[in-house]
Protein backbone atom coordinates (compact mmCIF):
# COMPACT_ATOMS: atom_id res chain seq x y z
CA UNK A 1 0.00 0.00 0.00
CA UNK A 2 2.93 2.00 0.95
CA UNK A 3 4.60 1.58 -2.84
CA UNK A 4 1.23 2.99 -4.06
CA UNK A 5 0.60 5.83 -2.39
CA UNK A 6 4.24 7.58 -3.21
CA UNK A 7 3.76 6.51 -6.58
CA UNK A 8 0.34 8.81 -6.74
CA UNK A 9 1.94 11.44 -4.75
CA UNK A 10 5.41 11.48 -7.42
CA UNK A 11 3.04 11.18 -9.82
CA UNK A 12 1.24 14.80 -8.88
CA UNK A 13 3.85 16.59 -7.76
CA UNK A 14 4.58 17.61 -11.35
CA UNK A 15 1.40 19.03 -11.52
CA UNK A 16 0.70 20.16 -8.97
CA UNK A 17 3.64 22.61 -8.41
CA UNK A 18 2.87 24.71 -11.57
CA UNK A 19 -0.33 24.85 -10.86
CA UNK A 20 -0.32 26.33 -7.69
CA UNK A 21 2.53 28.44 -8.35
CA UNK A 22 0.21 29.71 -11.28
CA UNK A 23 -2.79 30.23 -8.84
CA UNK A 24 -0.49 32.40 -6.38
CA UNK A 25 1.18 34.26 -8.51
CA UNK A 26 -2.12 35.00 -10.58
CA UNK A 27 -4.00 35.99 -7.10
CA UNK A 28 -1.08 38.41 -6.80
CA UNK A 29 -1.30 40.44 -10.38
CA UNK A 30 -4.92 40.46 -10.78
CA UNK A 31 -5.64 43.60 -8.58
CA UNK A 32 -2.18 45.28 -8.57
CA UNK A 33 -1.76 48.58 -10.66
CA UNK A 34 0.17 47.79 -13.65
CA UNK A 35 2.91 49.42 -15.73
CA UNK A 36 2.92 48.35 -19.79
CA UNK A 37 2.95 49.67 -22.75
CA UNK A 38 -0.32 49.73 -25.47
CA UNK A 39 -0.72 50.91 -28.79
CA UNK A 40 -3.58 53.24 -29.71
CA UNK A 41 -5.89 52.62 -26.49
CA UNK A 42 -4.72 52.77 -22.61
CA UNK A 43 -6.86 51.64 -19.69
CA UNK A 44 -5.26 53.91 -16.32
CA UNK A 45 -6.46 53.45 -12.88
CA UNK A 46 -5.45 54.98 -9.82
CA UNK A 47 -1.07 54.04 -9.24
CA UNK A 48 -0.97 52.76 -13.12
CA UNK A 49 1.94 54.05 -14.92
CA UNK A 50 1.06 53.46 -18.71
CA UNK A 51 2.64 54.52 -21.82
CA UNK A 52 0.89 54.62 -25.25
CA UNK A 53 3.39 54.39 -27.93
CA UNK A 54 0.95 56.15 -30.61
CA UNK A 55 -0.41 59.46 -31.11
CA UNK A 56 -3.05 60.40 -30.32
CA UNK A 57 -3.36 58.02 -27.33
CA UNK A 58 -7.30 57.03 -26.38
CA UNK A 59 -7.52 56.74 -22.05
CA UNK A 60 -9.79 55.28 -20.42
CA UNK A 61 -10.05 55.38 -16.80
CA UNK A 62 -11.49 52.70 -14.38
CA UNK A 63 -12.80 54.67 -11.49
CA UNK A 64 -12.40 53.50 -7.99
CA UNK A 65 -15.28 51.64 -6.41
CA UNK A 66 -17.55 53.24 -3.92
CA UNK A 67 -20.66 55.50 -3.82
CA UNK A 68 -21.45 58.70 -5.60
CA UNK A 69 -18.49 60.36 -7.97
CA UNK A 70 -15.25 61.40 -8.18
CA UNK A 71 -13.87 64.25 -10.04
CA UNK A 72 -10.39 63.13 -11.62
CA UNK A 73 -7.99 66.08 -12.64
CA UNK A 74 -4.75 66.26 -14.76
CA UNK A 75 -1.83 67.33 -14.02
CA UNK A 76 -2.02 71.14 -14.30
CA UNK A 77 -5.19 71.02 -12.34
CA UNK A 78 -7.39 70.81 -15.28
CA UNK A 79 -10.89 69.44 -14.03
CA UNK A 80 -11.05 65.88 -16.53
CA UNK A 81 -14.76 65.63 -15.37
CA UNK A 82 -16.85 64.01 -12.64
CA UNK A 83 -17.34 60.26 -13.09
CA UNK A 84 -19.15 57.65 -10.94
CA UNK A 85 -17.46 55.05 -8.62
CA UNK A 86 -16.81 51.74 -10.34
CA UNK A 87 -17.27 52.98 -13.82
CA UNK A 88 -14.87 52.31 -16.86
CA UNK A 89 -15.21 55.92 -18.46
CA UNK A 90 -13.00 57.32 -21.42
CA UNK A 91 -11.66 60.38 -20.81
CA UNK A 92 -10.61 61.52 -23.81
CA UNK A 93 -7.62 61.31 -26.86
CA UNK A 94 -4.28 62.29 -25.74
CA UNK A 95 -0.86 63.30 -27.35
CA UNK A 96 0.99 64.04 -24.86
CA UNK A 97 1.97 62.59 -21.07
CA UNK A 98 -0.09 63.72 -17.95
CA UNK A 99 -0.34 62.42 -14.60
CA UNK A 100 -3.67 62.23 -13.15
CA UNK A 101 -4.99 62.34 -9.78
CA UNK A 102 -8.60 62.24 -8.12
CA UNK A 103 -9.73 65.05 -6.60
CA UNK A 104 -10.13 65.02 -2.62
CA UNK A 105 -9.07 61.25 -2.19
CA UNK A 106 -6.37 59.41 -0.79
CA UNK A 107 -5.93 57.66 -4.19
CA UNK A 108 -2.20 57.06 -6.02
CA UNK A 109 -1.39 58.97 -9.16
CA UNK A 110 -1.69 57.73 -12.64
CA UNK A 111 0.93 58.06 -14.51
CA UNK A 112 0.05 58.24 -18.89
CA UNK A 113 2.92 57.97 -20.97
CA UNK A 114 2.51 59.13 -24.85
CA UNK A 115 5.70 58.95 -26.76
CA UNK A 116 4.02 58.42 -30.44
CA UNK A 117 6.63 55.94 -31.40
CA UNK A 118 4.22 55.14 -33.91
Amino acid sequence: MRRASEKWRRSLLPVAIPVALAVVLGGCASNAPTESEDVGEIILQPGDTRTCISAPCTVWFQMPAGSGTYTLLQDDGTRVGDYPAGQKVQIGSYWSSHVFTIADADFPKAYLYVTGDM
